[in-house]
């Protein structure tokens, strides 16, 4: 259904003055088609926290918006950063470039030329950003994290309760974007911090030292991943099953919907039930495309992430998160040591502030996104249960067709529910047909025809052969060989083995557990501040990513070679190997 020439009913106007999009890195935050209620609750509250924190930061100089929404859009249903305003980041910031801005967001993708325009260069942003690095590099404890931590517990402690009133739940989602202006604008701010300092430690590198790999070096043994925890306790998890053959014959029946239940009235299972319903509170409003509140979270789905445990069962022991831990911190030590004995002592001194900065923002970065996504599921819970309440009194059973309407539309759909059916449906064959293509992942102007978008199913590709080499990035070092399993879904991560490979056309938290059965990851898209690169150097299992069209590519079954220092994957062979 196009509407005043969109594709989706919440398609953004995209800006002329700045006309270069991605889905760089925010692929990882929004990986599917946008909610319209959604983000016509939250789309203003994350453009203006963004801007909030780059005004904070020094990036924005006066004139450079009008009224229009800029930094973080929706095109054709899929979000969106504005590249084009990004790079400024390479001419504003004293020791950046363009360059070394694409490389950090765009990975190997090749992008328009950077074209000068008046106004792009700007003293007081630069003298401005020149102090925030500084205070970026000399920072030891985020005081920041800690404020978004109370500020998300205090939402979360103020939710009215499931059984509270109508209007006190709508007036608790209605206060919500204001929270999410100040959480969200917060974790852009951490995000950027992460990015200047590990540019520090890559430029270093690159132009100093004269090796560029040796950053994926200097950043493994980073400590207190954030979003590396929930895996941590689902792999004890997955040992209580492994030695239990209780536990293990009702996952070998296979886990689905109807699992958690039967644990449940298990008196066997009582010690598993316990730790799991303790991880579920803890852990549970994490879960696939968690920044969406269309999305289940993994307490609405526990079968989700017991799936991922029975994955981590059939691991050996020596598979355990941090089994290596000792091994990255002394490369990274040893690379450090290296990288000072190539350093003059002006740079030596640049060095030794960036390292810790660089490792201490990266995981204030997941610490960051958890705040956020904490508050939003307790959002998304009044939201359902609004919903809900909707259908049970119009004898609809269809509560989540709410969320194909924009929070305009809402309240006079809670009053006639069945008036907006057709239009529903109607959203739903849109939101379908956007699903099932893969959004550009770089565009300039407008966004391009629906039709020149591949579809994520069949399509006329060829399959890489026996000796293809296909080049990305190397997000975590080392070399591995396994066999290459496709998963597009953490819901069904079933076909995944341990020792396989896991190819990934993008990730975030939620297939962190996937991680841990895998020897190794390669991912369609990404750069060196994903997702994907953090978790797998926590874990220390090699990683490549924005490897082009891996999961269209890459034979599904076919041996491979990845090698996370060079950013290679090497088909070794197209036979299937067996499972």
């Amino acid at each position: 259904m196009i509407v005043n020439g969109k594709p989706w009913i919440i398609d953004d106007d995209l800006s002329r003055r700045w006309p270069l999009y991605t889905r760089g890195n925010v692929g990882e935050v929004f990986p599917d088609v946008a909610s319209p209620l959604a983000w016509s609750l939250l789309g203003g509250a994350c453009e203006s926290g963004w801007r909030e924190a780059w005004r904070e930061f020094g990036i924005i100089a006066p004139g450079d918006f009008d009224k229009e929404r800029v930094l973080v859009c929706i095109a054709g249903g899929y979000c969106y950063l504005n590249m084009s305003y990004i790079r400024l980041l390479g001419v504003r910031v004293p020791g950046s470039s363009v360059k070394a801005v694409d490389k950090q967001f765009l990975g190997e993708v090749h992008a328009p030329p950077y074209m000068e325009r008046p106004g792009d260069r700007n003293l007081l942003c630069s003298l401005k950003l020149l102090w925030q690095t500084e205070r970026t590099l000399r920072t030891r404890r985020p005081k920041v994290i800690d404020a978004m931590r109370q500020r998300s517990a205090a939402w979360v402690d103020a939710y009215p309760g499931d059984d509270a009133p109508d209007q006190a739940l709508l007036d608790y989602v209605g206060r919500y974007p204001a929270e999410h202006e100040y959480l969200f604008g917060r974790h852009v701010l951490v995000t950027f911090r992460a990015t200047v300092a590990v540019g520090v430690i890559g430029a270093l590198c690159a132009l100093k030292v004269r090796d560029p790999g040796l950053t994926l070096d200097l950043l493994s043994g980073i400590e207190g991943v954030e979003s590396a925890e929930p895996a941590r306790i689902m792999w004890k998890l997955g040992r209580m099953v492994a030695a239990s053959s209780v536990l293990t014959r009702v996952f070998e029946t296979g886990v689905d919907a109807k699992t958690w239940e039967t644990l449940q009235g298990m008196p066997e299972a009582r010690e598993f039930t316990a730790e799991f319903g303790s991880f579920l509170a803890r852990y549970g409003y994490r879960g696939p495309n968690e920044w969406e509140l269309a999305s289940e979270s993994w307490r609405m789905r526990p079968h989700v992430p017991l799936k991922a445990i029975d994955r981590m069962r059939l691991s050996e022991d020596d598979r355990a998160p941090g089994a290596d831990f000792e091994a990255q911190l002394l490369n990274s030590r040893q690379a450090a040591r290296y990288a000072r004995r190539k350093l003059n002592p002006l740079d030596r001194l640049k060095f030794r502030k960036a390292l810790p900065a660089a490792k201490i923002w990266q995981a204030a970065r997941e610490e960051s996104k958890s705040a956020v996504i904490r508050a939003v599921d307790q959002t998304r819970r009044a939201l359902n249960e609004l919903a809900r309440r909707t259908a049970e009194r119009h004898g609809i059973g269809d509560w989540q067709g709410a969320y194909m309407l924009t929070w305009s539309e809402f309240p006079a759909y809670r009053q006639d529910p069945r008036a907006y059916a057709e239009l529903i449906a109607e959203r739903r064959r849109t939101h379908q047909m956007l699903a099932d293509r893969i959004p550009p992942f770089l565009f300039e102007g407008d966004v391009p025809a629906l039709e020149t978008w591949k579809p994520r199913v069949g399509g006329d590709e060829v399959q890489g052969q026996k000796g293809d080499i296909l080049e990305g990035i190397g997000g975590s070092p080392g070399r591995v060989v396994g066999r290459a399993r496709i998963v597009l879904d953490t819901a069904n991560p079933d076909v995944l083995e341990p020792g396989d490979i896991l190819v990934a056309p993008i990730t975030d938290p939620s297939w962190t557990p996937l991680f841990l059965a895998a020897a190794g990851v390669v991912v369609d898209v990404g750069a060196v501040m994903s997702h994907s690169v953090i978790v797998s150097r926590d874990l220390g299992i090699p990683c490549v990513v924005s490897v082009t069209d891996a999961t269209r590519v890459i034979p599904d079954g076919a041996l491979i070679e990845i090698d996370g220092d060079t950013g290679t994957v090497t088909i070794l062979s197209t036979a299937l190997l067996a499972a």
